[in-house]
Formats: structure tokens, C-alpha cells, sequence
């Protein structure tokens, strides 16, 4: 409402004469006309952006000392486009302390969306064994986290799912889960022969937790007990190279 110094209102100050703005980002003013007989003219404030925003307005040069203040909210919807889902970090040791799971919601416009309840969340790995630790409702950052841990090696695809209603929205991360440090070996063959014949031994290096140590590269041995070997007996190999002990 356009006034003179005496609380008279002016009419007919034309659009061009008029200034609308607003703090922030992502905001738009639909067009207005003159002011009509009451000093009046209207314009509509919309913005994507969530924040509180300060708007103001210049009539014939004159910024008016009055302000009006609005507060955007974001979107209640989660948008698939906009929310992720992440991994720290993205590699793991099996048995260990786990990988740090960090979902962010946020809506059409990309704002994050606060008081998403637990219980609208849901987390799933696949493969075995998989363990997740308590999360929260989403904070002001639209985030909450949960710790994933598995005591069994291999790539897992990680999926969080968030329902509203009849809106689900699906986010999915890749981690690796390494095997622990060996600490046993695995001795597979036939538990009987006939002499002379072959019997072919595999040797598997584990973890703690039953997975292959892949990586494993210390020693190892093999022992050989029962009857004396005859005089014409020949080393047991593995691949060629010498491996045993004789008892």
C-alpha cells in the first residue's frame, strides 16, 4: 500500500515504478500492476529454496522501511533424484568395525527433509550376516546414519528405503567386505587311497570367521605320518614344489 507523508494513499504508480526483492536464493515475484484507488497492488512470492526469507520493495526510488518475512518450508516428499545414500568407508574387514551408512533426504528442489522417523526407513545388504546399528529420525541436514558389519567377506549392494504414504523411495551403495587376517588352515582330500594311486590335497588359508585369507602369504607346511615310505617312494609335491615333512 503506497502512501503519501500524510497517510494519503496514492494511486496509479505504475509497475515499472515498483521493485519487489527477496534475501536468498531461488526466489520469483509474479507480475503486478498499478496501484489502484487505495494505494494498493499485489504480487505473489513464491521461492524452492527452504530458508527465511526477508522481502522487500522500492516504489519511485524510495526503499519502503517496512519488510515482510517468510519462512519457506521444504517439500515433504522425498525426492529418488535428490537423496543419497553413502558409504564410509567403502572398503571393510570382515568381523571389523563396519562401514558408516549416511542417508540424506532431501526433496524435489534439493532441500534436506527434517523428522523422517525411523520407522519409515528401512536398510537391507545383501548376501549373509549382515548387521545394522539403530538410526535416528532424519536432523535439520535431512540426515541420520547407521553403522552396517558383517563377519562375511564379499560385495554387498547396501539399500535404504524410505516410504511416506504411497511414495517409496529406493538409494542403493556397493561396499567390499575384506577377509580378516588368516588364522587357520583348511585341509580338504580323500580320507582314503589306494596305494599307489593320488590323492590330491587343497590347502585353504581362513580367517577367524571362515572366509579366505586371499591374501595370505606366510608359511606353511605339511606333515606326512603312518608307515615307513618304501624304498622307492617319491616326495608328496603341491604344484610341483617339495612340501612335506616325513614322520
Amino acid at each position: 500500500t503506497a502512501k503519501d507523508q500524510f497517510g494519503n494513499p496514492i494511486a496509479n504508480i505504475q509497475a515499472g515504478q515498483m521493485t519487489f526483492a527477496a534475501d536468498g536464493t531461488d526466489n520469483s515475484f509474479t507480475s503486478h500492476g498499478v496501484t489502484d484507488t487505495d494505494g494498493k497492488t499485489s504480487t505473489t512470492f513464491t521461492s524452492t529454496t527452504a530458508e527465511t526469507k526477508t522481502i522487500s520493495v522500492i516504489i519511485q526510488g524510495v526503499k519502503i522501511t517496512q519488510t515482510a518475512s517468510v519462512t519457506v518450508k521444504p517439500d515433504t516428499t522425498v525426492s529418488a533424484a535428490k537423496s543419497t545414500l553413502l558409504a564410509s568407508p567403502t572398503t571393510i574387514t570382515a568381523g571389523g568395525a563396519g562401514s558408516t551408512l549416511t542417508v540424506t533426504a532431501k526433496d524435489q528442489f534439493g532441500n534436506p527433509i527434517a523428522g523422517i522417523q525411523p520407522g519409515q526407513m528401512t536398510f537391507a545388504a545383501d548376501g549373509t550376516n549382515n548387521s545394522f546399528t539403530l538410526h535416528g529420525a532424519t536432523n535439520d541436514k535431512g540426515q541420520t546414519t547407521t553403522t552396517l558389519t558383517s563377519p562375511t567377506a564379499g560385495t554387498k549392494t547396501i539399500s535404504v528405503t524410505i516410504t511416506q504414504g504411497t511414495t517409496t523411495v529406493t538409494k542403493q551403495v556397493t561396499i567390499t567386505v575384506n577377509a580378516a587376517s588368516a588364522n587357520r588352515f583348511m585341509l580338504e582330500g580323500a580320507t582314503s587311497q589306494v596305494a599307489g594311486t593320488t590323492n590330491t590335497l587343497t590347502i585353504t588359508a581362513n580367517d577367524a570367521h571362515g572366509n579366505t585369507a586371499t591374501t595370505y602369504t606366510g608359511e606353511k607346511s605339511l606333515i606326512f605320518a603312518g608307515a615307513h615310505t618304501s624304498f622307492h617312494a617319491v616326495n608328496p609335491t603341491v604344484s610341483g614344489v617339495d612340501f612335506y615333512t616325513e614322520t
